[in-house]
This record gives C-alpha cells, structure tokens and sequence, in this order.
C-alpha cells in the first residue's frame, strides 16, 4: 500500500506549508511462521519546504516503550495480554537519528511543553495511550527517509524478534526480515 499523504500535513492559512511532500508505504509480509507470524515494513519520505524544518516519525503505545540501539519495544502484559511490538528502525540511520521517548503520568499528550489530556470520560475498556517514540534524523535537510520494520510476538515465553537490515542501493532503500527483501 502507498500513497501521497501531503495534504494531512498542510495547515490551513494563514500558516505557511510546511512540506512538499509526505508520502508513506506500507509492505505487510505473512512470514508463514507460529514464532514469527509477520513483519510490516513502513517507508515514509518526506521533503520540507525548508530544510531547516525538523522532521519525525512517531509511534504511539499504552505501556512505556523500551529504546535500545535503534529497536523499540513495547509490551502489554496486563489484564491477560501477552504482546509485545518490535520496531526496527533502520532509517534515519545510527550516525543520523535520534529516539526519544515522550509520555507517562503528566505527559501522556506532551506537545511543545504542555500536556493537553484527555477532555471527556472515557469508558473503562478504552486505553487512550499514554506514551509515544519520536525517531528524527539529527541533521537537518530538506528530504528525509524514515524506514521502520515492525514485528508481533509474545512477551512472556515469545521468541526472540528477527534480525532486521537496511539495504541501501542508491536509488532504492530496502529492508531485510526472514528470507525476504523489500525495497522502495
């Protein structure tokens, strides 16, 4: 699945556009396997109208993710869940990106310094989120490539995620999971 998301990131006037153009890419692969059932590869391009503007590709969760070399992981073992998330991010690269974690207590709708919560009551079933990842690149140009491979398994008693690899051909970047090879 592809497509052109520019007009989602336009603001209306009389705030000045900030992109060109925003387009995402969405690769699901059945990787016919009980330990690891699948993988999504998202690939996000975006280009500013300056390059100066700062860039991010964002994961939202319930639960506090954990952030260690570039991997994401998110678990939900509460109330008889047993998942967990793994978020490969190979874009931005390691020299290039920085991950931050925004939420918890005070913070779950975190913007520019002020937390705007939740304004109506919500239904004892509803899990709003309360945290989210913020993947930028360090640098500043005007195109950046966000390129992210996503995985479900089990928490407790799940396997180990896969390995996954970015594959970089000059026009096309790609990533690697399993026995197969994706590229945009």
């Amino acid at each position: 699945i592809a497509g052109d998301l520019t007009q989602a990131y336009v603001a209306p006037p009389p705030y000045p556009a900030k992109v060109s153009l925003v387009t995402r890419s969405f690769v699901f692969l059945n990787l016919k396997s009980a330990q690891h059932p699948a993988a999504l590869i998202v690939f996000d391009r975006v280009t500013a109208r300056k390059p100066g503007f700062y860039k991010s590709w964002l994961l939202h969760s319930v639960d506090e993710p954990l952030v260690r070399a570039g991997v994401i992981s998110i678990e939900q073992t509460r109330d008889g869940y047993n998942g967990r998330l793994v978020n490969h991010t190979l874009l931005p690269s390691a020299e290039n990106r920085e991950i931050a974690t925004v939420g918890g207590p005070g913070r779950e709708f975190w913007v520019d310094g002020r937390n705007y919560p939740q304004s109506y009551d919500k239904p004892k079933d509803h899990d709003p989120g309360a945290w989210r990842v913020e993947v930028s690149p360090k640098g500043r140009a005007a195109t950046d490539l966000f390129l992210n491979v996503m995985q479900v398994m089990d928490a407790k008693g799940g396997p180990e995620p896969l390995a996954a690899r970015l594959l970089d051909q000059g026009e096309m970047v790609g990533a690697a999971v399993a026995d197969r090879a994706v590229f945009f």
